[in-house]
């Protein structure tokens, strides 16, 4: 039943899952799950509340930070490349090399993972390791869950030919596993369009540790002479760059600035044209250090998506996980991006829940730099991304689908 009237299912850990019903599970990924950021931290917090002696955690060719990982969890290191093969100038031969070699890696792979006794199997699709949990799930009889963050072809760089056969593969993987789960609507509805079966949208989550925390208050906007604008995340190539520079461009006209939080250190941002006077660029901090510095230093959060052709389809399918963390801030959002783009539509869905610009017009978007300035707009906005914000993205809500369906398979 839609108990929320956004078309979103309210749900609890109550209705027949428990830590009983949950397998014993083993996660096969190219992703790393740890508490850090991007698709990394989206996999620890689906994890986090999981029974760690039913997980078992198999990282291949990245791997995560010893302090940033799930407590008590086993973890292990499929070594399958040298460092000097990792993708890089020669990107398109090592998934080549990496495609022929699935059977051999999903092979050694099998006694390691068969050792742990696991019920089930969960892979993102991201990169070519998807692949290899697919046949090790299928070599020891196990049902396979898959989860998709980014349009799995924009994940590896591959010829013309080996891509048109990773997405039959794909297809044909998302079409047989036990549960799909896509991070936004688009995602699922295209999939169910291409592979003829329908998936689940799940869409990023907060952190479950936040459930502890002291109830979120809208941090009420005190009018000042300069408005200070916040990114927080990954600057993923030249779209993103621009819709940064562009924003720190409008602020600057209004004698604002604006604040970077994100591996990019100065100097790259230099050679990448964003060393901008009104900039201030940070190292990334936890999420509860970020929360805190923004509710003190922030009059608003930016979601810039990338307006390139190149990135036309992730912006369409894929959905920016940092929503999950900025709704709960109490800060009014500024979204700028294409009209297609996921953040926008979601946005359009809840008039209300953030300014939104959505063509690359100067003009528009120093209107709704302007627009923030007023201490009622910001406040309304900011009440409203904490609403939908929590409809969305609760832990508990991603936490209980995900739960579910994999003791539904274990069953």
């Amino acid at each position: 039943m839609d108990e929320t009237g956004l078309g979103l299912r309210s749900v609890s850990l109550d209705e027949g899952t428990s830590s009983v019903n949950l397998p014993r599970l083993c996660y096969i990924g190219e992703v790393p799950i740890e508490c850090s950021q991007g698709g990394s931290a989206l996999l620890w917090r689906l994890f986090e509340g999981y029974p760690p002696k039913k997980l078992v955690i198999v990282e291949g060719i990245h791997r995560s930070s010893i302090e940033r990982r799930l407590p008590i969890v086993r973890y292990v290191h499929h070594v399958i490349i040298n460092k000097r093969l990792r993708p890089g100038r020669y990107a398109k031969q090592v998934t080549e090399l990496l495609y022929k070699a699935v059977p051999i890696l999903a092979a050694t792979l099998v006694p390691r993972v068969a050792y742990d006794r696991p019920e089930a199997i969960i892979t993102v699709g991201h990169g070519i390791y998807w692949l290899v949990a697919a046949k090790v799930s299928k070599l020891l009889k196990l049902p396979i869950h898959l989860l998709v963050h980014d349009h799995f072809p924009t994940t590896l760089s591959a010829s013309e030919r080996l891509s048109t056969r990773i997405i039959y593969d794909f297809g044909r993987i998302y079409a047989t596993a036990a549960s799909r789960f896509c991070v936004s609507e688009t995602m699922a509805l295209e999939y169910e369009r291409m592979f003829g079966i329908n998936g689940q949208t799940l869409y990023p989550c907060r952190a479950r540790s936040v459930l502890n925390e002291p109830p979120r208050g809208v941090r009420h906007h005190v009018g000042s002479s300069g408005l200070t604008g916040v990114f927080a995340g990954t600057v993923a190539g030249p779209g993103y760059v621009k819709a940064l520079a562009a924003l720190a461009r409008q602020l600057a006209r209004v004698s604002g600035q604006m604040v970077i939080y994100s591996s990019l250190g100065r100097a790259e941002a230099a050679a990448l044209g964003l060393d901008l006077a009104n900039v201030e660029f940070r190292a990334l901090v936890p999420a509860k250090i970020l929360r805190e510095r923004c509710q003190k230093e922030a009059d608003f959060l930016y979601v810039p998506m990338s307006f390139g052709e190149a990135d036309s389809i992730n912006m369409r399918m894929s959905f920016p996980s940092k929503l999950a963390d900025y709704t709960q801030m109490g800060l009014p959002l500024l979204i700028y991006g294409p009209k297609y783009c996921s953040a926008v539509q979601w946005a359009r869905k809840h008039p209300g829940v953030a300014e939104v610009v959505d063509t690359e017009n100067d003009e528009e978007l120093l209107q709704a730099v302007k627009r923030l300035s007023d201490p009622r707009t910001c406040d309304t906005l900011a009440e409203e991304a904490l609403r939908i914000g929590d409809l969305y993205f609760s832990h508990s809500r991603a936490e209980s689908m995900l739960f579910s369906a994999l003791a539904g398979s274990a069953a």
